[in-house]
């Protein structure tokens, strides 16, 4: 299920509509030069490019000169120099940014943060880094965390941590007092790029109107891939809405399948309104159906991040959550469990799986555990590890539910915690 967002030059009848259409095409035309495929990941654009090596060299018999992918982030920075004179702004490396982290965090004049000497520690330091980092790359500015500081105290914002907020804000306007107008980080490379294309607009007969003027020659602009968009990038995005270069943003999104569709809807109706039209390719519309009349798997993707009772009490007879206090515990009890379902009640060990988010944190335990419970090693034995990254995996494990025991482990802050000698009495 995908939806196409695209600008007023771009036909989806006649364009491609993803990257897998637009390499073939880039390489049956053989103009690689023409298309220019922006995906979310440098892992996505790695293995786009050797697929394009591989088919066209097979194709034509000759190298490729050279090929036009990016992530979003490389193609800001590929805008940037096309528009800005060479060494007139110099970018930071990730290095360097933490550099002058520290430097700021000794001027900043900290009161919640500060260790021993006034000075933050190493891991601290790292994690105020990413932290402001992230409020940059959302579009939070010095001054909406100044205005929640003064609704705070003022008594009309009262939730938020204010001692650590004052000295995120101090830290925050510190480090961009020392970053100055030379330096910039990718937040500033994106707002200054965003801020000249604008101005370009804003220019009245202007013939080197941004972003068409980048480009020398016809493309096609092409964004696949992505589950999210930064309020920032949206902006960014937004600006070839009006371009003369055909543009389309290919996402996975259909409002019809309920929220595990919706991530990117906020994004959509931000590009809509900027001018881009939207195109889906769905083959059919997929309607709201009662719990009572589909299937689980149906019924989750409406119902998955709802608080009403209906989700609890419809699985409640194959799902239970138990929380733990520590990994040790975890495992020993899950040994416990599968020993209790393979002894008690007759379930082999090849119909039993160990669902876990992040498995290599676990594997040394599980190895440990499961041979002093005299269950096979994972690695030689049935007992199965994966790890669930997708939530479309989903639908062929809630099929199976009925035979194939799932057990998805995962602590959680609670106020009561199981006993594990008495884990098995409560199955």
């Amino acid at each position: 299920m995908s939806t196409v967002l695209f600008n007023k030059n771009f036909n989806p009848a006649a364009m491609p509509k993803n990257f897998d259409e637009a390499v073939n095409r880039a390489i049956s035309e053989d103009a690689l030069e023409k298309y220019y495929i922006i995906v979310p990941t440098g892992k996505m654009v790695k293995h786009l490019t050797q697929k394009i090596y591989f088919e066209y060299f097979r194709q034509y018999d000759k190298p490729v000169a050279g090929t036009n992918i990016f992530t979003l982030q490389s193609f800001i920075k590929y805008c940037f120099t096309k528009i800005y004179e060479k060494h007139k702004y110099i970018q930071i490396s990730e290095a360097y940014k933490l550099a002058i982290f520290e430097e700021a965090s000794e001027k900043a004049g900290l009161k919640f943060f500060n260790g021993p000497k006034d000075k933050l520690t190493p891991a601290i330091l790292k994690k105020l880094a990413d932290v402001i980092s992230g409020l940059k790359e959302d579009g939070v500015t010095t001054q909406n965390l100044f205005n929640d500081i003064q609704k705070s105290q003022e008594g009309s914002l009262p939730d938020i941590d204010l001692p650590r907020i004052s000295d995120i804000y101090a830290l925050y306007c510190k480090y961009n007092e020392l970053l100055g107008d030379r330096y910039l980080d990718s937040p500033e490379l994106l707002k200054l790029t965003i801020r000249k294309m604008n101005d370009s607009r804003n220019i009245k007969d202007n013939p080197n109107i941004l972003p068409d003027s980048i480009f020398d020659n016809e493309i096609i602009l092409l964004f696949d891939g992505f589950s999210d968009f930064k309020p920032p990038e949206i902006d960014f995005l937004a600006l070839f809405s009006g371009s003369e270069i055909p543009t389309a943003i290919n996402i996975d999104y259909d409002d019809s399948e309920g929220p595990l569709y919706l991530i990117l809807e906020y994004a959509i109706h931000q590009l809509a309104a900027a001018g881009f039209k939207m195109a889906s390719d769905n083959s059919e519309t997929t309607l709201f159906m009662d719990s009572n009349n589909s299937s689980r798997t149906r019924y989750l993707k409406h119902l998955l991040f709802s608080s009403t009772p209906e989700l609890s009490k419809s699985f409640s007879d194959i799902v239970s959550i138990y929380a733990f206090r520590n990994k040790n515990e975890e495992v020993k009890s899950i040994a416990k469990l599968i020993r209790f379902l393979t002894l008690k009640k007759n379930i082999q060990l090849h119909e039993i799986c160990v669902a876990l988010r992040q498995p290599n944190d676990y594997t040394g335990l599980f190895r440990e555990v499961f041979y002093n419970f005299r269950i096979h090693p994972l690695g030689h034995g049935p007992v199965v590890k994966i790890q669930i990254s997708q939530v479309e995996q989903a639908d062929c494990l809630l099929d199976e539910l009925d035979r194939v025991m799932i057990i998805l482990t995962q602590r959680m802050a609670v106020d009561a915690f199981i006993d594990v000698d008495k884990f098995t009495d409560r199955w």
